[in-house]
């Protein structure tokens, strides 16, 4: 059940966890919203370009 299993090279092995006020994140919604992606997708893009990280 479930999806299948992604191979190694793709798979996340660490978790960030960020608590924030209602408002906070009502805003990151919208934001993320605005450009039709998920919280998670808009947070990985912001997050890579303030801090140059490049896949690869």
């Amino acid at each position: 059940m479930g999806r299948p299993p992604l191979p190694d090279s793709e798979r996340s092995d660490s978790q960030i966890q960020l608590r924030v006020t209602r408002k906070r994140k009502g805003a990151y919604v919208r934001a993320a919203s605005k450009k039709k992606q998920t919280l998670a997708a808009w947070c990985f893009e912001a997050l890579d370009k303030e801090s140059g990280y490049v896949e690869g």
